[in-house]
C-alpha cells in the first residue's frame, strides 16, 4: 500500500453573501447548436440535466426539450459540479486564469457567491456536496467549506493522475477514486484526522485484478446502507479488446467483489469476427431508500441487505439538444455525448446521473 503524509493545514474565513448580476438563461442565441462531443460531467437539479464541458461550459438539457441551453456562470469557466440538498453548486475560475476559485450555489435565477479561495491553481480532482458540507479534492489539497469558514490541507505529496475523480465524504475519511480510463486510476483514501492518503488495491499487482491501480479506473463510490462504515465502489473499463468491471465492497483497506458479470456480444454475432472478452463495466453506484443499485450501459443491479433482489433493463435512450439522454428511469438520466457527420453518428462513454 502507498502512504503518503500530509500536513500544512490552514483555515480561513470565506466571503459570502453576494449575487452575481444576470439570470440564469441566456438569450436565445446562446442555445447550443449541433454537437459537443466533450461531456465531462453530468447532475441532476431543479428537473433539469446540468453539463460540463472539457472547456468550462455549463449548460443543461430537460426532459422532452429538444434543446440544450447554454448557461453563463459570471463570465467564468466552470471547473465542477455537484448538488447540494435541490441546489446546484459550480465551483469556477477566470477564464483565463487558474485561480482565485469560487464557489457559487443557484438559488432560483440567481448565482451566489459560497466561498472564494486561493489554492494556486491546482488541478481539481473532484468535489462533493453533503448537507451543507462541500469537500473539494484537488492534486495538492483537501479543501473543506462549511458555513462562513474554508479549510485547505495541503497534502505532502500530489495525487497521482491528472484526471478527474469519483469523491465520497465517509466519517472521518475522504475516499478518491480515480478514472483514468486505460491508464487505470485506482482507490484511494484521505485520513481527515492524520491526513495519511493510503492506496486501496495490490501495489504489486496486474492488470485485471481488483482495483490494482495502474490499470482499474473508478467508476463510482457511495455509502453501504446496511454498512455505514464501509462503501461501495465500482470499476469499469472498455478498450480495444479489453472489457473489465465490478461492484466492490471496501470495508477499511479490506475488499471484495460483490457483482461481475460476463461480457457477451450483442446479436447479431458474426462467427469470423473478433470481440472483446473479459465483464462488463461498471458506469456507477448509488444508494436510495436503503436500497444499492450498481449500474452498467443497459442494466440496474439492485442490492437490500447485501443481497441482489432486482435486476432491471435501462430505457432506451433519445437525442436531446444534440445530446443521448434517457430520462425513462425513475432514479437516474443516462447521458452519452453525441457527435453526426455526414457519413456516420456516434455515441461517447455514458454518465449516469442520479435524480
Amino acid at each position: 500500500m502507498r502512504s503518503l503524509m500530509a500536513a500544512a493545514v490552514m483555515v480561513m474565513t470565506a466571503a459570502f453573501g453576494a449575487v452575481a448580476s444576470g439570470g440564469v438563461v441566456q438569450a436565445a442565441e446562446d442555445t447550443y447548436k449541433g454537437n459537443d462531443g466533450t461531456i465531462d460531467q453530468a447532475v441532476w437539479a431543479d428537473g433539469r440535466v446540468w453539463l460540463r464541458s472539457a472547456a468550462g461550459r455549463l449548460s443543461y438539457i430537460e426532459p422532452d426539450r429538444d434543446e440544450r441551453v447554454q448557461v453563463n456562470v459570471a463570465d467564468e469557466r466552470v471547473i465542477s459540479l455537484c448538488r447540494d440538498e435541490s441546489d446546484l453548486v459550480a465551483l469556477t475560475a477566470e477564464s483565463r486564469g487558474q485561480y482565485p476559485r469560487t464557489l457559487r450555489r443557484l438559488e432560483g435565477n440567481q448565482w451566489r457567491v459560497m466561498a472564494a479561495f486561493n489554492d494556486d491553481g491546482q488541478h481539481v480532482r473532484g468535489m462533493i456536496c453533503d448537507r451543507g458540507r462541500i469537500t473539494i479534492v484537488t492534486s495538492s489539497h483537501v479543501i473543506d467549506v462549511r458555513e462562513k469558514t474554508v479549510r485547505l490541507t495541503k497534502l505532502k505529496q500530489p495525487l497521482r493522475f491528472s484526471h478527474e475523480a469519483h469523491v465520497l465524504a465517509n466519517g472521518g475519511y475522504v475516499y478518491v477514486g480515480m478514472d483514468a480510463g486505460e491508464w487505470g486510476g485506482g482507490l484511494h483514501r484521505i485520513d481527515r484526522r492524520t491526513s495519511e492518503i493510503v492506496t486501496i488495491g495490490s501495489e504489486n499487482g496486474q492488470c485485471g485484478d481488483v482495483l490494482y491501480p495502474e490499470c482499474e479506473p473508478v467508476t463510482g463510490i457511495v455509502h453501504i446502507p446496511w454498512k455505514p462504515d464501509c462503501v461501495a465502489v465500482t470499476t469499469g473499463l472498455a478498450h480495444l479488446s479489453t472489457m473489465r468491471g465490478a461492484l466492490i465492497e471496501v470495508c477499511g483497506t479490506e475488499y471484495r467483489v460483490v457483482l461481475q458479470k460476463d461480457y457477451q456480444p450483442a446479436p447479431p454475432i458474426k462467427p469470423d469476427a473478433q470481440y472483446p472478452v473479459g465483464h462488463v463495466p461498471f458506469l456507477g453506484v448509488y444508494a436510495k431508500n436503503g436500497v444499492l443499485t450498481a449500474l452498467t450501459a443497459s442494466h440496474a443491479y439492485e442490492f437490500r441487505n447485501g443481497k441482489l433482489v432486482r435486476e432491471r433493463k435501462l430505457p432506451p435512450r433519445e437525442i436531446l439538444g444534440g445530446v443521448g439522454a434517457s430520462f425513462g428511469d425513475a432514479d437516474i438520466v443516462r447521458v452519452q455525448p453525441y457527435v453526426q457527420t455526414k457519413d456516420h453518428k456516434a455515441y461517447g462513454y455514458p454518465l449516469l446521473v442520479v435524480k
